[in-house]
């Protein structure tokens, strides 16, 4: 990905969320996020006996990548480097779409920091802290997969959330080899549909 490419991409990826590259290099992120990076973490996500639900041929909710740290990465990059044989999409959604669906009172609870997630794997270690869904309009962490829900109330404002994603547009893309999509994590939710045969993915989480 060469640098005359860049205040076009930023600039999409901005206004949009999300951007497409063909042929890209997903660790060569600083033309696009525009930005000084302060640290990447790279992963290979395949099929394996690991027990993680990236790692697997499953269908994957619509969620927020590393929603269980204190900060959740602000960009997510994925390049593919296998496409399934079958299935294997990635989806995307806007979490301001999301939010301009909710009622009021959904939105002041997500901002409480009463929401807990169980970790992805062992060895992560049991429950997240209380932390807020909600803090301003670009920061949004969110998986139904793993929620603990506290209370009623919050159930109810579950719901809602996932009956919001299901009313909004989405954007489904069909993976090729050497395709990078980049997204604004804390901003733009993505699923996976399920799959069949071998996929293998290079994933690339930002933080800066």
């Amino acid at each position: 990905m060469g640098d005359a490419r860049g205040p076009a991409l930023s600039k999409s990826l901005e206004s949009r969320g999300w951007v497409l590259l063909a042929d890209g290099v997903s660790s060569d992120l600083g033309p696009v996020v525009r930005q000084p990076i302060a640290r990447f973490t790279d992963a290979i996500i395949a099929p394996t006996a690991d027990g993680y639900l990236a790692n697997t041929r499953a269908e994957m909710s619509f969620h927020t990548d590393t929603n269980h740290m204190d900060r959740p990465a602000d960009y997510v990059a994925l390049r593919c480097m296998q496409p399934a044989a079958e299935g294997g999409q990635t989806r995307l959604v806007d979490a301001r779409d999301i939010l301009e669906r909710l009622s009021r009172s959904a939105l002041d609870r997500l901002r409480l920091p009463v929401w807990r997630w169980q970790r992805a794997t062992r060895d992560q270690g049991g429950l997240t802290p209380p932390r807020p869904v909600l803090t301003e309009l670009d920061c949004f962490r969110w998986w139904s997969y793993g929620l603990v829900v506290p209370s009623a109330a919050e159930e109810m404002v579950r719901l809602e959330v996932e009956q919001a994603i299901v009313d909004c547009a989405t954007f489904e893309h069909q993976w090729n080899v050497g395709d990078v999509l980049v997204w604004k994590n804390q901003r733009i939710l993505h699923a996976r549909r399920h799959f069949k045969g071998d996929r293998r993915m290079s994933r690339t989480h930002v933080w800066v």
